[in-house]
């Protein structure tokens, strides 16, 4: 698995707003197709509108996922390996899960 590109030249490339600079087995998603052809704010927010509107179970929870999403994407840009963003997002399905467990054992 690759470890992306080193910490201070995505630092770099953040500062100037540069897109991400991908490695081929790293340009995974509409996030890393995108970034190079509309710029990496636009690609996070169209990439995060439709991880929520994917997970449109009611307006109130897409919009938390197109949040969710965006942080995700965040998590991506600013550290330059996918592996942070898939754990946090692992955490949140567990906690969810959690969650979801609890409140229908008190039914």
């Amino acid at each position: 698995m690759g470890q992306g590109i080193p910490r201070e030249q995505r630092r770099r490339q953040v500062e100037r707003r540069e897109p991400p600079q991908i490695k081929h087995d790293q340009d995974v998603g509409i996030q890393g197709s995108l970034a190079d052809r509309v710029g990496v704010v636009l690609a996070l927010a169209l990439a995060s509108a439709l991880f929520g509107t994917c997970r449109l179970i009611t307006w109130t929870y897409a919009i938390i996922a197109i949040l969710i999403g965006a942080f995700l994407g965040l998590l991506w840009v600013w550290t330059g390996n996918l592996l942070l963003p898939m754990i946090t997002h692992a955490v949140y399905d567990f906690a969810a899960l959690l969650y979801s467990l609890r409140v229908y054992r008190g039914r």
